[in-house]
């Protein structure tokens, strides 16, 4: 009886360090999640069943035609791309994390943020940093910041503006 609970604690063991390393493969800032239609990573076609095992590395750029896209930032944080849109990946890093919103439209859900979390979103000139958990919306053909859910600071020509629920940003330069 002893010796199988032994041999069940190795196996919880095993399949604990399997998991671990699983989810430390999958949880890499810049890892595309989830991809549909047409979707390319700087020019290079990315199809759904590469999209778990692809990076997006700095100064790289996600581009989505006919097409959507989901990207982690950090644990907890997520971009998704909407249809002829792009970002490029400024800093991919764990606890200084920095993309800009090229063209089209672009959400961060932010489901958990740590206090070493420096998430950063710029466009246009603007720069947007992310203070608390929520929804935010970037629409780089309107020039929009939107704060669905959260609290966000947007640092434009040595101006800030603070962004609650419900905020909503014009002023990004053209």
């Amino acid at each position: 009886m002893l010796k199988q609970f032994g041999i069940h604690c190795k196996l919880f063991a095993a399949v604990g360090l399997f998991a671990a390393t699983a989810m430390a493969v999958t949880a890499v800032p810049g890892t595309l999640n989830y991809l549909e239609g047409q979707v390319s990573v700087n020019g290079q076609p990315v199809n759904s069943k590469s999209a778990r095992s692809t990076m997006v590395e700095q100064n790289q750029v996600v581009q989505t035609s006919q097409g959507k896209a989901e990207m982690l930032l950090t644990p907890g944080v997520f971009l998704r791309l909407g249809d002829n849109s792009a970002i490029r990946m400024v800093s991919p890093g764990l606890t200084n994390t920095s993309v800009e919103v090229l063209s089209g439209k672009a959400i961060v859900e932010v489901a958990e943020l740590f206090k070493e979390n420096n998430i950063q979103v710029r466009m246009d000139g603007a720069s947007t940093n992310i203070i608390k958990q929520g929804l935010y919306a970037f629409n780089a053909d309107q020039r929009q910041i939107s704060v669905f859910d959260g609290k966000a600071v947007v640092n434009e020509n040595d101006q800030q503006v603070s962004l609650g629920k419900g905020g909503r940003c014009c002023s990004v330069s053209p």
